[in-house]
């Protein structure tokens, strides 16, 4: 899509998505929709007389026939990897019953012969039908974890779209201890996705927070059409060391979603210094922006930084498409540098200050452009020991993005910074493009010796997410009369302080992810806490 000036701006064709009216159906067993052999299932058709076909690479190329085991040193607990081509002991839901659902199928060539290994498969448009609005779930069989005393517990399974040219479905990863679909509130959401590889990868989710429990896993396809299909495979819970290894927690998280639509900081033509939460924004290029034609939203084709951009609160709503994608990683809202009008970005968002672990840190974020016509983001990471002036930063990183609308994983090794305090810095430089997009900005690291694993191995936090008010199981080799408990937001400030307890409340936090940090006087770790 060609971009204008905020004054010209740019033209979106806007759909909107709603539900289907119709009878939901709850079946525990397969149905005539779940076919055991799809021809074509790589291609997307136009629902006309037409038979050209938007082509990909072919299911089997995009699919081959391996799957995901363990490391010797973990332990499968339950797995599917769907070759009996039997989801009987699923529960599969067709919540917006429209007859189509989550269904386990063989791809087959032209001449009938098998294509890659079987998967579950959900459709948002089907050949010579043509769009549907899927809320389709598959909840998986009962998971027992309660064998499980300690250690990571992951969720792995892998996920592709079938034609990479229509690969924004939109999918969510549920924890229940229930599998009946009805009552959403039971059902806890863990992960959700948007742009679709081409190729089959695995998405590892953290379980661990259920260890000792009986969970089920739902994979819910929605809020999308006119895409084509999403497909699972080699699904399973593993116990056990995890494939990273080490001993790593999350310093600092955040994904965005607590600040407030459209915010730049207080940024203007005149102050190009800003603050949003605890981060720091600045504008050194002082020039307009660019903006959207039929759609408009607070401070568009202002002077600024960073925004915080919600391409579902856009009036009226950007609708993504292969060429054109706004929407976040995760959640709604992202970091979004606009592109200047007749200049090149130097546009900084910056860390508030983030205490490193004695080792294992890693800085990883996920980045992308808006759209393919104006693709070409450019963008510098940099580090400062000591406060947020500019001229503190050094730089240890130059990308470039190559006209992909698809979010990658930028993933940076900060070990020469181990044990120090630093800030984060990402300058958009890119030269008249149009949006550079961040999201899931993480730091990890280990914040313990190997001499402090005791206390680390026999806490338990529960439960996880939390509502009210959680408890912690310290096991019975912790001095508990030396107990002391801080609950720091994931912008590092202390919100809670306890001592030990029959349970601990929260109720007056607001909704977001939490660090608990635990110290017996000897050693201290720390645990991520979820308030609901």
């Amino acid at each position: 899509m060609k971009k204008n000036l905020y004054s010209l701006l740019m033209v979106f064709a806007v759909t909107t998505l709603s539900a289907q009216v119709g009878k939901s159906q709850l079946n525990n067993n397969k149905t005539s929709s779940q076919l055991k052999n799809v021809k074509n299932l790589n291609s997307k058709q136009s629902n006309s007389n037409s038979s050209k076909f938007k082509r990909s690479k072919s299911v089997a190329n995009s699919h081959p026939n391996n799957h995901t085991y363990a490391k010797a040193n973990a332990t499968v607990i339950w797995s599917d990897d769907f070759n009996d081509l039997d989801v009987s002991d699923w529960t599969v839901y067709d919540k917006d019953g429209d007859g189509y659902l989550w269904s386990a199928v063989q791809s087959v060539d032209d001449v009938g012969n098998p294509s890659g290994s079987p998967l579950i498969t959900s459709a948002s448009y089907i050949n010579n039908v043509g769009p549907l609005t899927p809320d389709n779930w598959i909840i998986s069989p009962e998971i027992d974890l309660s064998a499980v005393t300690e250690g990571p517990v992951t969720l792995k399974y892998g996920v592709f779209a079938s034609d990479p040219d229509w690969n924004q479905e939109n999918y969510a990863v549920y924890v229940s201890t229930t599998n009946n679909p009805t009552n959403e509130s039971d059902f806890t959401l863990l992960f959700t996705e948007f742009d679709l590889p081409g190729l089959e990868t695995e998405r590892t989710v953290d379980l661990s927070t259920y260890a000792g429990q009986k969970i089920y896993i739902t994979f819910r396809h929605f809020d999308v059409t006119d895409m084509y299909r999403i497909n699972i495979d080699n699904v399973s819970v593993v116990a056990g060391v995890s494939d990273e290894g080490g001993n790593g927690d999350h310093l600092f998280y955040d994904g965005f979603e607590t600040y407030n639509n459209f915010d730049i900081g207080g940024i203007t033509e005149t102050v190009n210094t800003g603050k949003i939460g605890e981060w720091t924004l600045v504008d050194m290029d002082g020039l307009f922006t660019y903006g959207f034609e039929g759609s408009t939203f607070p401070n568009a084709g202002a002077t600024q930084s960073f925004i915080v951009f919600n391409s579902k609160a856009t009036t009226p709503a950007l609708t993504p498409s292969a060429d054109s994608n706004w929407t976040a990683r995760t959640g709604d809202k992202t970091m979004t540098s606009f592109s200047s009008v007749n200049g090149v970005n130097n546009n900084w968002l910056i860390s508030p200050n983030i205490a490193l672990g004695s080792s294992d840190n890693v800085l990883t974020f996920y980045a992308k452009a808006a759209d393919v016509d104006y693709g070409y983001e450019e963008f510098k990471v940099l580090i400062s020991t000591t406060d947020t002036e500019l001229a503190s930063f050094t730089e240890i990183a130059s990308e470039a993005i190559d006209s992909s609308v698809q979010f990658a994983e930028y993933k940076y090794d900060l070990s020469a910074y181990n044990g120090q305090n630093i800030h984060i810095a990402i300058q958009s430089i890119s030269n008249d493009q149009f949006g550079f997009i961040v999201d899931d900005f993480t730091v990890d690291g280990s914040t313990l010796s190997t001499s402090e694993t005791n206390i680390k191995n026999v806490t338990k936090v529960y439960p996880n997410p939390v509502q009210d008010s959680f408890k912690v199981d310290f096991g019975t080799s912790v001095d508990k009369s030396k107990l002391s408990l801080d609950l720091f937001n994931m912008n590092g400030v202390k919100v809670k302080s306890f001592k030990n307890a029959n349970s601990y409340d929260i109720s007056s936090l607001p909704a977001g992810i939490y660090v608990l940090e635990i110290n017996d006087g000897k050693t201290k770790t720390v645990k991520k806490i979820i308030k609901k």
